[in-house]
């Protein structure tokens, strides 16, 4: 079957009027011969790529010989087509493509064309930026320039191949205009022919900096900005009033300057790119700086309480002299002095619990204070806390304990007791680590606790003690689950921790003697076929190659009928000229038997046979039909299935392009195959608008018809699928037959 899907995506900006529809129609070609089955997406164009969002969406049958007609709003598209020829997908793309209203744009393709398509050549941030499609074969791709005056070209770029869409910057030697073309090189190393010549003109033009920062450093500004990859320099611009006013102060080749004006004041700045070819760009935004002799104030202060302490830290600042510490305990009063440090944080112990207020201010070297910062507070109890959600499993073989981390924690002390009196220290561990396994000597109960540690080596409280029972032993399998899938027993567990293989055990009832069947290595599922039908009860343990094997799982139940299962989510779908059909089975080696009706309760009758879980039926005529399947395994049946449900159109279509010429002992007649054709039936009249007489048939789109006698003859041909649906009749042709 070939087909083509047509993915279209409207245009915002189109109308959706009907007379702003035009046409996109084309054909479609591998090695000059038409091909069906390609696929076709169309999308929105804008000049910046090809992007769009989907809005609509639709599905069309492909003309024969690859020919496609296509009717879309009017607007700016991109039309990518993809082929599956065999082990081969070839693909290749046009843009932009013009829809006017009511006309038609024909795209002709030709899949194994090696030449690279859609080039693009436009005049970007100081370079001509080039891009194009990839071609059929191409193991490399050559860019060739000239001045627009003169044929001198020159290969200027060799690019390496990718798929899609591959894109080149060039940097000629001078404004001007230029023209370039683009070719591929294939395996061979053949050279291939360009599609056309692009004309650009080279403005050298360059983009503006982006990300200006200016932060008074107190004895200088500094000025940073991102980096713009066509620059070559950069020049500083300085204004006291954001206004026409501005000055030139220093060109750099850096992304950052320190400027040091000669007095205190606000100041602006912006930077503009400048070029090779010493062309500048627009400047930048204009980014303002209270230039005081002061750092401006702390940012990022963040509080935590420790327990033991309250901790402060914040954004570190360059050529700081120190930090002051400010507290209160109600923020309606005045803060306090408390302490001075030239790190960029800081530990406070309060000699009372309750809640603190703190605010920082940084001190420059010239002894002048900057504003506060933001307040920050936290309630303090004195109390070393104990990391949460601190949790203890037994895993059979250790105990597995896990907590949240603490952001300021320098360790994690581990206790254990045997008999929730009495603990001893079990482990000490890093504070970014936040599990631990525990192996006791001997199985039993035990009770865990933990405590934070500080870098400073200070133990907070123990939490609360949590019990485990520890079995010194892989733990049983759980979930353990069986389900009857037909000719088989489908078991499946959970993983247990530690475990390397599994034991499967049967019997028959679930207080009743369990028999050892199989193993299973790493797996955490088996297939079981027991030689009656019956009810059967299921148990596994698990074992490692140390010698552990865990006790029995809980019993799983199951009823076995020893016979294969029906299949199930039946899919059904309307292809126009015949019915696809999908299906799931348990089964992984089985034939179906496929049943159709007229209706939900009527007869079902066997139509054919289906080694696989899809099929297709032909009906002969157009109608409701139902589906219904049997599974047919170790040579048993199942039970018939539910059924599926679909409408089928029956609209094959009529053949096109139909010819008819004297041949001299007979009349060639030819058309272009239907898809979905099994054969054509050609009628011939002895006038244009007589009756039509069935005469033969043929497999293929072109027949030899011998008439009776000479003379003028019309001739029709119909398409039948292998169901027999008829398609209408083709347009009438005429001969004169004159053997």
């Amino acid at each position: 079957m070939a087909f083509c899907l047509l993915l279209v995506i409207s245009c915002e900006e189109n109308s959706s009027e009907p007379e702003q529809n035009g046409y996109l129609s084309g054909r479609v070609t591998v090695d000059d011969q038409g091909v069906d089955g390609v696929i076709i997406d169309v999308s929105n164009f804008h000049v910046s790529g090809g992007d769009g969002s989907a809005k609509t969406a639709d599905q069309f049958q492909s003309e024969a010989a690859g020919d496609y007609t296509i009717e879309l709003v009017s607007g700016t598209y991109r039309a990518d087509y993809t082929y599956y020829g065999g082990e081969e997908i070839l693909t290749t793309a046009r843009y932009p493509i013009t829809i006017e209203p009511g006309e038609t744009t024909y795209v002709g393709i030709e899949m194994k064309d090696p030449i690279p398509h859609s080039v693009f050549v436009m005049n970007g941030n100081s370079a001509v930026d080039i891009s194009w499609e990839s071609a059929y074969g191409a193991t490399e791709y050559r860019v060739y320039r000239a001045e627009s005056s003169l044929a001198n070209y020159l290969n200027i770029a060799r690019v390496d191949t990718a798929s899609g869409t591959i894109s080149h910057s060039d940097m000629p030697p001078s404004v001007g205009t230029y023209n370039y073309y683009v070719t591929s090189i294939s395996g061979s190393s053949q050279e291939s022919a360009f599609e056309d010549i692009k004309t650009v003109t080279f403005t050298a033009s360059i983009t503006s900096p982006t990300g200006l920062l200016a932060l008074d450093q107190v004895e200088y500004v500094s000025l940073s900005w991102n980096e713009n990859q066509r620059a070559d320099s950069y020049k500083i611009y300085r204004s006291q009033t954001n206004d026409d006013s501005w000055g030139l102060i220093d060109s750099t080749d850096a992304i950052e300057y320190e400027d040091t004006p000669s007095e205190m004041d606000d100041y602006y700045y912006r930077v503009a790119s400048v070029s090779i070819y010493d062309t500048e760009s627009e400047p930048s935004s204009a980014v303002m700086v209270n230039y005081d002799g002061r750092f401006d104030p702390v940012e990022g202060v963040s509080l935590v309480d420790r327990g033991s302490d309250l901790y402060l830290n914040w954004l570190d600042y360059d050529n700081v002299a120190y930090y002051s510490i400010y507290r209160t305990t109600d923020p309606e009063q005045s803060f306090t002095h408390i302490d001075s440090t030239v790190d960029p944080y800081y530990a406070d112990s309060p000699v009372d619990t309750g809640t603190y207020y703190y605010y920082v201010t940084a001190i420059a070297p010239n002894g002048l204070e900057s504003d506060e910062s933001d307040t920050v507070h936290s309630s303090f109890d004195g109390i070393l806390d104990y990391p949460s959600g601190f949790t203890v499993v037994n895993r059979g073989l250790y105990v597995e304990l896990n907590w949240i981390e603490v952001d300021w924690a320098g360790a994690y002390i581990l206790f254990r007791s045997d008999d929730g009196e009495i603990y001893v220290q079990v482990a000490s561990i890093a504070g970014s680590i936040t599990t631990y396994n525990d192996s006791p000597q001997n199985t039993g109960e035990y009770h865990y606790r933990i405590a934070t540690e500080t870098i400073a080596g200070e133990m907070g409280e123990l939490s609360p003690p949590i019990l485990v029972n520890y079995t010194d032993n892989l733990l049983p399998p759980e979930h353990v689950e069986a389900e009857n899938a037909g000719t088989f027993i489908d078991l499946k567990w959970n993983k247990v921790f530690g475990a390397s293989g599994y034991k499967i055990y049967r019997a028959h009832s679930e207080g009743g003697s369990y028999e050892y069947i199989d193993s299973t290595w790493e797996d955490t599922t088996f297939a079981d076929s027991p030689e009656i039908e019956g009810a059967y009860y299921y148990k596994v343990k698990a074992f490692d190659s140390q010698g552990h094997i865990s006790l029995f799982s809980d019993a799983a139940y199951v009823y076995f009928n020893d016979q294969p299962l029906p299949p199930y989510d039946i899919v059904a779908v309307d292809s126009l000229y015949k019915i696809t059909l999908n299906w799931q089975c348990n089964e992984t080696d089985a034939d179906f038997l496929l049943y159709r009706s007229y209706s939900m309760d009527g007869n079902f009758q066997f139509i054919s046979q289906a080694e696989d879980t899809f099929t297709t039926d032909w009906p002969p005529v157009s109608g409701h039909y139902f589906y219904k399947l049997r599974t047919i395994a170790d040579n048993d049946t199942s039970d018939i299935s539910d059924f599926v449900h679909v409408l089928f159109s029956g609209d094959l279509e009529a053949p096109q392009n139909l010819i008819a010429y004297d041949a001299g002992a007979y009349v060639q007649l030819e058309w272009s195959h239907v898809e979905g054709a099994f054969e054509y039936h050609i009628y011939i009249s002895d006038s244009i608008d007589g009756e039509y007489v069935y005469d033969l048939s043929e497999d293929d789109n072109y027949a030899a018809h011998i008439p009776d006698s000479a003379g003028i003859f019309y001739y029709k041909v119909k398409a039948l699928t292998i169901g027999d649906l008829s398609s209408p009749f083709s347009n009438a042709v005429q001969v004169e037959f004159a053997p």
